[in-house]
């Protein structure tokens, strides 16, 4: 006797598994043709800075790995902004990219009078590539101290003291900042525009300190100019391994520099969880490792999740840490 209630499920089920094999194969069939076209690095870096050479480096393998180019494009201003509003406005399909930094997505949203986006929500993160610590140099010539608690000593005896950045909303000048609202010390910013200059004006004894990250300051350390007090990272830096962290030294200091991969929200699973993976296998190379290195860069281990974790603890972490300060940059 034909049972229609039966024949009904049983046509259900059926119907199911055949709309499940139909999207499983066009998953699988979506990673498989991925990357369809040139995928394009967005990065808020000029030619030859960390954020430039990032992901240029990783893309040569992973271009290799994948059969198409990666190639960087290079949006410079707007406080790393230019960058991540291009990749919002690409398609969400993987072929565009965005490499930004702690600065643009973590540090923006409190000193500028307004983002364009929503940060937390905005962003897909796919992978921690590095880290760098901010390193505090000294003329040792002029100021006569080898520890940062003696400098801090000095500091709070020379009220006004000056020390260089690349800006007001430098992590340069950030880390300056909360160094000496930890201390009670008075000091006097300088912007440069960048961190050479600052350095060199430590280095003539124009300025008296400056804290920019290790990468711009490995290149000035071996000549004896320039004395290393500390590096604001909770562990030691594997290019300066000799020198002490701030906290070591009795100083509740964590400031990391990262630099991290994003992809646009909506990026389809299939293409993201094979972008993370390349990623990571680019980064696990000998060359990568041993040119973070020289770089001053301490590799990412950070992907998928776990760099969505860490990226929205910063974006907590650093709206505490900042509003105190009073930064407040011009629209």
């Amino acid at each position: 006797m034909f049972n229609r209630s039966r024949f009904a499920s049983n046509m259900g089920r059926a119907v199911s598994l055949a709309t499940f094999l139909s999207l499983t194969l066009s998953a699988a069939a979506l990673a498989q043709s991925y990357p369809s076209k040139p995928v394009r690095f967005l990065s808020p870096g000029s030619p030859g800075t960390t954020a430039d050479l990032i992901p240029r480096l990783l893309g040569d393998i992973m271009g290799k790995r994948m059969g198409t180019t990666f190639a960087v494009e290079n949006r410079a201003g707007g406080n790393g902004l230019l960058s991540a509003n291009a990749m919002l406005a690409a398609p969400a399909d993987g072929h565009t990219l965005l490499m930004s930094t702690m600065g643009t997505l973590a540090m923006n949203p409190h000193v500028l009078p307004s983002m364009p986006f929503d940060p937390k929500t905005a962003v897909l993160p796919l992978a921690l590539a590095a880290t760098m610590p901010m390193v505090l140099l000294i003329n040792p010539e002029k100021i006569k101290v080898t520890s940062l608690k003696e400098f801090v000593e000095w500091g709070k005896g020379h009220p006004g003291f000056t020390y260089a950045s690349a800006g007001d909303a430098s992590s340069a000048a950030i880390t300056m900042m909360v160094l000496a609202k930890q201390t009670g010390m008075n000091a006097t910013h300088v912007a440069f525009r960048g961190y050479g200059p600052g350095i060199e004006g430590v280095i003539k004894g124009e300025i008296d300190a400056i804290a920019p990250d290790i990468g711009s300051a490995l290149g000035t350390l071996s000549d004896g100019k320039l004395r290393a007090l500390g590096v604001t990272t909770t562990k030691r830096s594997p290019s300066l391994p000799e020198i002490a962290t701030f906290r070591e030294q009795g100083y509740d200091f964590d400031i990391e520099l990262w630099f991290g991969f994003f992809a646009k929200p909506g990026t389809p699973p299939e293409i993201v969880s094979k972008l993370t993976s390349e990623i990571q296998y680019a980064m696990s190379q000998p060359e990568i490792q041993q040119r973070w290195k020289t770089m001053g860069l301490t590799p990412g281990d950070k992907f998928g999740k776990d760099f969505e974790k860490y990226y929205q603890d910063d974006l907590v972490r650093w709206s505490k840490v900042l509003p105190p300060l009073g930064i407040k940059m011009a629209p």
